[in-house]
């Protein structure tokens, strides 16, 4: 079976944990996984030919996804938009019990998905984490007062993980079954 290609961009670490997770259960299926850090090496589009499915994990940060995943989308909608994809898009709303919040990240979500032509044929919202140490003053004020307002307490460590790492699993094993199948069937008609 080809290579499943894990492409994500992380601003605080979340996303990216995400996507360390995700190898490690493609991995452990013994599938061969390739992890790419959007920030930093973006896919050329020769290269995406060798990939039988793709996992894009975008965090959004001030109500967008990255430029470097748009960017990544964009260039890349055409090949993607054939191939098996599931998307994750990792938020504070997106894992929120608030029907409000949820509808924002699906906002977020929509404007990406048509300024960019991609179309997945998967799609999870994921709560992402809070990490008082990676913030500025002012960003630490706004995070102190939106937690306040979810009536959630922030822990002596400053760290809190809102991802469903449940319905990540999920998601995952049912997005490799179907590229296993999908594999498994095209091999036995050729």
């Amino acid at each position: 079976m080809s290579e499943i290609l894990v492409a994500y961009s992380s601003q605080e670490g979340q996303t990216a944990k995400i996507a360390q997770t995700i190898k490690a259960m493609i991995e452990k299926r013994q599938l061969n996984c390739s992890l790419f850090d959007l920030e930093e090496s973006p896919e050329s589009a020769s290269t995406m030919q060798r990939f039988g499915g793709v996992i894009i994990g975008a965090s959004i940060h001030k109500g967008k996804h990255s430029t470097q995943v748009e960017r990544f989308l964009t260039d890349h909608s055409d090949q993607l938009n054939e191939m098996p994809t599931l998307f994750l898009s990792v938020s504070l709303s997106g894992g929120s019990k608030d029907p409000e919040d949820r509808l924002n990240a699906e906002d977020c979500v929509r404007w990406l998905l048509r300024k960019t032509a991609f179309i997945p044929k998967r799609m999870l919202l994921l709560g992402g984490a809070v990490r008082m140490d990676k913030y500025g003053p002012i960003t630490k004020f706004v995070m102190r007062m939106v937690l306040r307002q979810r009536h959630v307490s922030i822990p002596q460590t400053g760290e809190l993980e809102f991802t469903d790492w449940h319905a990540l699993e999920n998601a995952v094993r049912s997005f490799v079954d179907e590229l296993v199948l999908h594999h498994s069937t095209r091999r036995l008609a050729s």
